[in-house]
């Protein structure tokens, strides 16, 4: 699966590996930022309709959900079945925030 989602891979294994509070901050919110600093408009987009296509396959299936996004994704930030999607929902809504704010070409 890692293969059909390159970006939320590359947001986890580069921006939460485990170090990740002391590179980016102590948040979570920190990290998404800095990763959208980084990523152009193209990348994020694309990691928006990553991450709606993994909540999408995992709907009613938490555990598994959460499952994929320890290994094989590799997130280094700990969630539970309770939390996972909720959090990947507020990540995805970070990210939506900082391409309707760029301005028009």
């Amino acid at each position: 699966m890692t293969h059909e989602h390159p970006e939320l891979t590359s947001l986890a294994q580069a921006y939460f590996h485990q170090d990740w509070y002391e590179v980016s901050g102590d948040t979570w919110q920190a990290v998404v930022d800095h990763y959208c600093r980084d990523a152009n408009t193209h990348e994020r987009t694309e990691l928006i309709a990553e991450i709606d296509d993994v909540l999408g396959r995992f709907v009613g299936r938490d555990s598994e959900l959460r499952a994929l996004l320890h290994r094989p994704i590799d997130l280094n930030y700990v969630l539970t079945d309770e939390t996972a999607r909720p959090w990947l929902i507020a990540v995805r809504d970070r990210v939506a925030a900082t391409i309707a704010d760029e301005p028009a070409p």
